[in-house]
C-alpha cells in the first residue's frame, strides 16, 4: 500500500491537472484514514478481518496523514481546491465497495455506534481542512443508500455538520 501510494500520487499529477485548467478535486477518504476507533461490537467478522489486514500495513490513521498533507500541499501549490470526502464510513453507508467493504450491509451503518464514529471522522476531516487554505470543505457522507432511515440520516448529517 505504501509503495502504491508513493508511486501513484505525485506532485506532477497536480501540475498536469493545473495545465488542464482543473481548479477543484475531491479527495475520497475512508474513516480509517482519519481516526482510530475501538472494535465495533456489532461488526460482522468480514469487517474485523478486513480492517485487521489493513492495520498490518498502517498501524494508525496517523500513518495516512503524510499522504493527505501531500495532496493538500501539491494542490495548494497549483491553485487547486480540495473537498475532503468521508467516502467510507464505519459500517458501510451504501453496501458498495467504495463504502469500505463490498457486501450487502442493508442499513448496517444506521446504528448509533457507527454514526458516532462517522461524526468523529467528520470532525477529524474538519480539523485537517482548517489547516489548509485550499480546503473547500468536508463532505460528511458519500452516497448513503440502501435501507438507511431518512430521518436517522438527517439527524446524523445535522449533528456531523
Amino acid at each position: 500500500m505504501r509503495d502504491w501510494l508513493d508511486k501513484m500520487i505525485l506532485e506532477s499529477d497536480f501540475e498536469e491537472m493545473k495545465s488542464f485548467g482543473v481548479n477543484f478535486v475531491r479527495l475520497p477518504l475512508g474513516y480509517w484514514n482519519v481516526i482510530d476507533m475501538p472494535g465495533n461490537p456489532n461488526a460482522p467478522s468480514f469487517d474485523a478481518d478486513r480492517m485487521g489486514n489493513l492495520s498490518t500495513i498502517f498501524k494508525s490513521y496517523t500513518d495516512y496523514r503524510p499522504y493527505i498533507d501531500k495532496v493538500m500541499e501539491w494542490s495548494a501549490n497549483n491553485g487547486i481546491y480540495v473537498m475532503l470526502d468521508l467516502h467510507a464510513a464505519p459500517g458501510n453507508q451504501n453496501g458498495d465497495s467504495h463504502g469500505g467493504c463490498h457486501v450487502d450491509t442493508s442499513g448496517y451503518w444506521d446504528t448509533d455506534w457507527n454514526k458516532q464514529w462517522s461524526t468523529e471522522a467528520v470532525v477529524a476531516l474538519a480539523n485537517i481542512c482548517k489547516e489548509h487554505w485550499n480546503c473547500y470543505g468536508v463532505e460528511p457522507l458519500n452516497e448513503p443508500s440502501g435501507s438507511i432511515n431518512r430521518d436517522s440520516l438527517l439527524e446524523y448529517l445535522q449533528g456531523a455538520i
